[in-house]
């Protein structure tokens, strides 16, 4: 017996595959239920149509025999015979795709299929391959995590629909030509397509052996994007595209494991350990809670990465967009934004990003271009010493008066002091670029608190923080603050392992410098 193609073919005949090891690229698992269409074409065969279109677009085929094999059972489920033909032929498979919805948890039949290729699955290279798992969650219609066969509930999967934020009702991609959503579901047809590529392209390299398969692998450069909360789905996805289109590795590659928070941040901590770059998209509204945690996994994976930097030169971004602040009641989002905005300790090898998308994409590649850069080597001892240390005073416009006796007292020492850009005639721009490239030339820097606000404070204090990632790791002999008149609550509560604290608060007195002195003397002593 012989199992048809949708097209007609026989899987008895001989096809080209992807997946050079196997006899078929992919299985798509559905309930027949759910491609009932009395007007037309049912959902799950212009599903296949659309995903064979996408595969051989992505792949460059120009003959059939190019195509990844794509094929399903079109037959009435139910037939004990027929199921024992299809338990064998789904040996031959590399891949699964199973189209949940209420009818499909609700079958027997597809049930035994996902168990079937388990199996199957087990005796050939096992689920997974270079964290890529060979099974493909696709949502049609929305079912509870809970209801999903046990394989496929630590998967986020490819839902094919959009909730109404008020009314929490789903609205279904119907992939009928004219519908509302026809170009939304087209980007998950593609997402869903590149992800397939990329696992059949891992179990290809599981193949080949000795050199050749360890210049497969490590051809391309590699990028964590971490998921992030429902509401940017869309931004992720396009950044997604904008990397691969650059022929980047985004990971991680397959959906985290959720389950179980042990597995969840090993995953993450492997997936960050081939990175240089990982990106971090953080929105009003928290995501999935892991069972037994408290902190969601946008939370987590951005934490993880903070404590990959310390281990690695792993550069971040971390995109804040505009909007609506989180709920009132969500206390825990509200404290990690706040935290991200002004906590130089939570932005190590980290620049915090509040504008539009393209700005993230562009920010993205300069930060790429940075890191294809020849890393400059440290100045040697003897040259570092026969230059004085550069001190930046980064100071707000209506301080530079204020800040004169402590700029003229480190002059006096023997510093050379760089200032603030206070052209009036300067654009923004130039006043950036001129702020930056001192952060990048200065020994040390200090942030002058006085008459400015609080949160000017902060945001210089995070682009020194920033500044480790524009100096390509050099360190900084010292990191200051200044607390200039007048004294104020906040200038009294302040407190920093990270930063020396100087006090000024009653007037400029020499002594309170001291700290920041001793600290360039030392490593100038030592070379740094």
């Amino acid at each position: 017996m012989t199992l048809p193609h949708s097209d007609g073919k026989h899987c008895g005949s001989i096809e080209m595959t992807y997946a050079s090891a196997f006899e078929r690229d992919i299985f798509i698992s559905y309930c027949h239920t759910d491609n009932e269409n009395p007007l037309g074409l049912g959902w799950i065969e212009v599903f296949h149509k659309m995903l064979q279109i996408r595969m051989r677009q992505i792949l460059g085929a120009r003959v059939p025999e190019e195509e990844p094999s794509i094929w399903r059972d079109a037959r009435l489920q139910g037939n004990d015979e027929f199921a024992d033909v299809l338990g064998e032929e789904l040996q031959k498979v590399a891949l699964v795709i199973s189209i949940v919805s209420p009818s499909y948890v609700r079958s027997q039949w597809c049930i035994r299929e996902i168990a079937e290729f388990c199996q199957a699955a087990q005796q050939r290279g096992g689920l997974k391959v270079d964290n890529h798992a060979r099974i493909f969650k696709v949502l049609k219609t929305p079912v509870e995590r809970d209801q999903h066969p046990p394989v496929l509930q630590g998967q986020i999967g490819y839902p094919f629909f959009i909730v109404n934020g008020d009314t929490k009702i789903p609205r279904e991609f119907t992939l009928a030509p004219g519908d509302s959503q026809e170009s939304k579901a087209l980007e998950v047809i593609t997402d869903l397509a590149y992800q397939i590529k990329a696992t059949l392209d891992a179990i290809n390299r599981s193949l080949r052996a000795g050199a050749a398969a360890t210049a497969d692998t490590t051809a391309r450069r590699s990028v964590y994007l971490a998921e992030t909360s429902f509401e940017l789905d869309d931004q992720r996805n396009q950044v997604r595209r904008e990397l691969e289109a650059r022929g980047m590795r985004v990971l991680p590659e397959g959906d985290l494991p959720v389950r179980h928070p042990d597995q969840f941040r090993q995953a993450v901590t492997e997936a960050l350990a081939q990175c240089e770059l990982s990106i971090h998209m953080i929105g009003p509204n928290r995501s999935l809670v892991l069972p037994g945690e408290v902190h969601d996994t946008v939370y987590q994976q951005n934490q993880l990465a903070a404590d990959a930097c310390t281990r690695s030169d792993l550069a971040r971004l971390i995109w804040i967009p505009e909007g609506p602040p989180p709920k009132e009641e969500d206390t825990l989002q509200q404290q990690f934004i706040a935290t991200l905005h002004n906590d130089p300790a939570a932005q190590k090898n980290a620049e915090v990003l509040t504008n539009a998308l393209q700005g993230l994409i562009a920010r993205i590649h300069d930060t790429l271009r940075r890191l294809d850069e020849p890393k400059r080597e440290p100045a040697a001892a003897s040259v570092a010493s026969t230059r004085p240390s550069r001190i930046y005073l980064i100071t707000h416009p209506s301080d530079m008066a204020a800040c004169e006796p402590l700029r003229e007292h480190l002059f006096d020492r023997g510093f050379e002091v760089l200032d603030t850009l206070s052209d009036p005639g300067a654009t923004e721009k130039e006043i950036f670029e001129a702020h930056k490239m001192n952060l990048v030339d200065c020994d040390a820097a200090v942030v002058c608190f006085g008459t400015a606000g609080e949160f000017w404070a902060r945001s210089q204090m995070s682009d020194v923080q920033k500044a480790i990632g524009w100096r390509e790791g050099r360190p900084m002999a010292a990191r200051a603050i200044y607390l200039g008149p007048p004294d104020t609550p906040p200038k009294a509560r302040l407190r920093s392992n990270d930063y020396l604290v100087l006090d000024g608060r009653a007037g400029f007195d020499p002594a309170c410098l001291a700290p920041l002195v001793e600290a360039l003397r030392a490593a100038s002593q030592g070379g740094g």
